[in-house]
């Protein structure tokens, strides 16, 4: 099944473009759309075995660290 995952970037800018440490700015929105077969969720080329129980609890670690935050998990219809 394809999971689309929504997600919106962040940046930090100042008012010039300048990277700054304390300011956030949205950017876009994107989706991304992962694979899961009730075994291996599929995110490009990153993949990882998890249960299906665990399938949000592990694309959040994917985006984890990152300027991406989830703003929504949909499976999409065959």
């Amino acid at each position: 099944m394809n999971l689309i995952i929504t997600v919106k970037h962040f940046v930090r800018y100042d008012i010039y473009g300048n990277p700054l440490k304390d300011t956030v700015r949205y950017d876009y929105d994107e989706d991304i759309i992962a694979q899961y077969d009730l075994k291996t969720l599929k995110i490009g080329t990153w993949k990882k075995d998890c249960i299906p129980d665990d399938v949000v609890d592990t694309i959040a670690s994917y985006f984890k660290g990152t300027n991406y935050h989830i703003a929504d998990i949909v499976k999409q219809l065959d």
